[in-house]
């Protein structure tokens, strides 16, 4: 349970803070383009996100558990997200492909700043309290967050892949704390993911918050006082 007196905040990014501009069905279509190919994006969209859910199985955290490299995690992401898409041409397209995307996905240009998100930040940097971030994301998090005109809102930010543990493990969320130099009792952690981020920071015995803007069918086991469907609204844990 929060204390009286909030002293930190951490987020999530992706889907708190920023999404990618478009989605990625849009993304992925719009740079294979360039290289004359055409799919649908609706088509890259679903098979993403099931090769998405699989690659997570298979090697998760980016790899990090058997040191691979980001760059041919998402390599061998993009390829068979493009092959179950239809793609039918030769390896060598998908490459120069994939990295254009991952350059493309490291910069401003394949995201955006959700709406409000930014005041909001603004708004609890103006308290005297520390802000930062913890992330189920790889090592180009500090380089987006910057070229977005949002890391100066952070006194730190942790990547899984870096730290080589992810979302829910307790031991990232004490890393926060160990950086934030703040007990778990004075700390609240926001983020959209459920399990990742509402569970496993109430596991490390912070205060979990969901962002969710569907308020409709909430598990039944979280408090709806910690369900926020603007950041703006964090606001009120600061009285």
């Amino acid at each position: 349970m929060v204390s009286n007196t909030v002293k930190m905040i951490t987020f999530d990014v992706t889907n708190t803070v920023l999404r990618v501009l478009g989605g990625v069905g849009q993304q992925y279509a719009q740079v294979s383009k360039l290289y004359g190919v055409d799919l649908d994006p609706v088509k890259i969209s679903q098979a993403f996100k099931t090769h998405w859910v699989r690659q997570n199985q298979q090697q998760p955290n980016f790899g990090a558990e058997d040191n691979m490299a980001s760059h041919h995690w998402w390599h061998d992401l993009v390829k068979k997200t493009f092959v179950d898409a239809g793609y039918k041409g030769n390896d060598s397209t998908i490459s120069t492909i994939f990295t254009h995307l991952y350059v493309h996905f490291g910069t401003s240009n394949g995201w955006e700043i959700l709406p409000g998100a930014s005041e909001a930040l603004q708004n609890l940097s103006n308290h005297d309290i520390k802000l930062g971030v913890i992330s189920n994301f790889d090592e180009r998090l500090e380089t987006i967050l910057t070229k977005m005109a949002l890391r100066h809102h952070f006194d730190f930010v942790i990547t899984s892949k870096e730290f080589k543990i992810a979302k829910p493990d307790v031991r990232i969320f004490e890393e926060a704390l160990r950086l934030g130099e703040c007990s778990a009792c004075q700390t609240i952690h926001v983020g959209d993911n459920y399990h990742n981020d509402y569970c496993g920071a109430r596991d490390a015995g912070l205060t979990g918050v969901l962002f969710s803007k569907d308020t409709s069918n909430l598990p039944e086991d979280i408090d709806k006082n910690h369900v926020v469907s603007d950041l703006h609204e964090l606001s009120r844990y600061l009285k």
